[in-house]
């Protein structure tokens, strides 16, 4: 048996239409997304009325079968792997508040350290003031 479109033998996976022409299922799953109707005589006819054998049906169920199983499992995949992004946000949020939290303190203790500076400056004005009134005083009573 040939099919009717790649010209190609047909091997289990074959499919006859109602007008009675065969073809690969590829081939005819190709075409009959594109027209409705046989690419031989031109038959219209649904995307539901070609037949296929009991074999390829069952080949389709068990592919579907296969590929639903596979979904779900990229579906547990996607909802872990979410999970897991989840929570690596949740950390970075925390992070960056923790980060943020530190940035204000090291800023009031940049401004506490220029507060003591500038006592300090004064301190050391004073001291050094009363140091040369002192001097000053003891040099005149000489």
């Amino acid at each position: 048996m040939t099919c009717g479109i790649c010209q190609l033998d047909i091997s289990d996976k074959s499919l006859t239409t109602p007008c009675k022409h065969d073809f690969c299922q590829e081939c005819f799953f190709e075409w009959i997304n594109i027209k409705s109707q046989c690419p031989i005589c031109r038959h219209n006819f649904c995307k539901d009325s070609y037949q296929v054998s009991n074999e390829t049906y069952n080949q389709l169920r068990s592919n579907i079968i296969e590929q639903e199983e596979v979904l779900f499992g990229l579906n547990q995949e996607i909802t872990y792997n979410t999970s897991k992004y989840m929570k690596l946000l949740s950390l970075i949020h925390r992070s960056k508040q923790t980060i943020d939290k530190n940035n204000f303190l090291i800023t009031r203790l940049d401004q506490e350290i220029s507060t003591k500076k500038n006592i300090l400056n004064k301190l050391v004005m004073a001291i050094n003031k009363y140091k040369n009134n002192y001097i000053n005083a003891y040099k005149s009573s000489r």
